[in-house]
């Protein structure tokens, strides 16, 4: 078999992997959901959680802790689930402890494990059945990411070579050099364009210019009709300052006796209209943050991205109904209240507005009912598509699901 080719010689397996398990003995050809977050050493060695879940969402939930081996040479790996630390099952059955045999294969983006699988009884180590696996790479996970991962999501993007401090401090002061070179240039730049417009204002605010009416004669002053921009510079109807004030008043008087033309009717400008400005709504104000969130960790299962303002969401009790009850705040405002979670649906409906786009939802464990941790199954349903998180809570640590409102133009 050639797989040596498909192989990176340092192919580092940390990350997601989701797919399918069927069981090949006993009930054939059942098939259930499976999941795998785990860490790759140095040395090759693999540790992480697992999660099995039926495609039914309430028949079969489980989260084992791994261990591993992989082979980078041949491609092979081998993860071992050592314990079960959740689970909740609606029958009388006994969760099993999985072996899984993989290979690692490569083409093109897409990267897969498959192989077969060996399994235990939790309980008294019996065998328990096998069947096939298949398992693609993801970026996205069905639960709550493991530290690790997120650990491994915040230092990549900052991670740079030898030599980061040198680094880091070019870059900082490339950021802060546009600051202070704009103010440097600027006063002079206003100092001399300030000053040219004050050699021109008397040259062109002399009366003189403008009174193109003799004093002594009247008639003239008459007949004489002002010139379409007059009333614009003189607005006010100010007496001009350049001769007589006496006889300048006279000719206003004249004028008035008679029937004052059209264009002397329109000298007053109209006043100007109100400028109206447009209203922004300001976003509503966070609510103050509960105390059960503020003292409890709140672990991150997803984020959802939607374009849709309408979001529906359904919470049912996730495995056997064992009396859990929950509360779900909606950015820190409670939505549900102390529901007992079943087989029938908690509703909620939300309608996204404009200018809030970040939508936290966190479910809080009021009880862990009678199997701890308190699970659900949330199915969102939004714009067309449909998402069903695995969600568990318990008295320390709430389950927060965020949903990124992105409205189109």
């Amino acid at each position: 078999m050639a797989v040596c080719p498909l192989l990176l010689p340092a192919q580092d397996l940390t990350g997601i992997w989701r797919g399918t398990f069927v069981n090949t003995t006993g009930m054939a050809g059942e098939k259930y959901k499976y999941e795998i977050q785990m860490k790759q050493s140095p040395k090759h060695s693999l540790e992480g959680v697992t999660y099995s879940y039926s495609y039914a969402s309430k028949v079969f939930y489980g989260k084992a802790d791994l261990q591993g081996i992989f082979m980078d040479k041949t491609g092979n790996l081998i993860v071992k689930e050592n314990k079960m630390i959740e689970f909740k099952v609606t029958d009388a059955s006994t969760p099993c402890l999985m072996t899984c045999y993989l290979q690692y294969h490569k083409e093109g983006a897409l990267e897969y494990l498959e192989g077969t699988y060996s399994s235990v009884t939790m309980t008294l180590g019996t065998d328990c059945g096998t069947g096939r696996v298949y398992l693609e790479r993801v970026q996205n996970s069905d639960f709550t990411k493991e530290d690790f991962l997120l650990r491994k999501e915040r230092r990549s993007p900052q991670r740079i070579k030898p030599g980061a401090d040198d680094n880091l401090v070019d870059s900082a002061a490339t950021t802060a050099k546009p600051a202070p070179d704009k103010p440097s240039g600027t006063p002079k730049d206003s100092t001399a364009t300030a000053a040219k417009p004050r050699s021109k204002t008397p040259a062109t605010t002399k009366p003189g210019n403008k009174t193109t009416t003799k004093p002594g004669n009247s008639s003239t002053a008459k007949t004489t009709k002002p010139k379409p921009a007059a009333p614009s510079a003189t607005p006010k109807r100010s007496t001009t300052p350049a001769t007589g004030t006496a006889r300048t008043q006279t000719p206003r008087a004249d004028t008035a006796r008679h029937k004052p033309d059209a264009s002397i009717a329109t000298v007053t400008p109209p006043a100007d209209p109100p400028v109206s400005t447009p209203k922004t709504l300001a976003p509503p104000r966070p609510l103050p943050v509960p105390r059960i969130i503020a003292e409890r960790e709140n672990k991150l299962v997803k984020t959802i991205v939607t374009h849709s303002p309408d979001i529906k969401i359904q919470l049912y009790d996730n495995g056997e109904i064992d009396d859990d009850t929950i509360t779900v705040y909606h950015n820190n405002e409670v939505v549900v209240y102390k529901k007992r979670l079943s087989n029938e649906a908690i509703n909620i409906t939300l309608g996204l507005q404009e200018g809030v786009n970040t939508h936290e939802l966190v479910m809080v464990a009021d009880n862990l009912g009678r199997i701890p941790p308190n699970t659900a199954l949330m199915v969102v349903t939004t714009g067309g598509k449909r998402y069903e998180l695995f969600i568990s809570s318990t008295e320390q640590r709430n389950a927060k699901v965020v949903i990124e409102y992105q409205p189109q133009p």
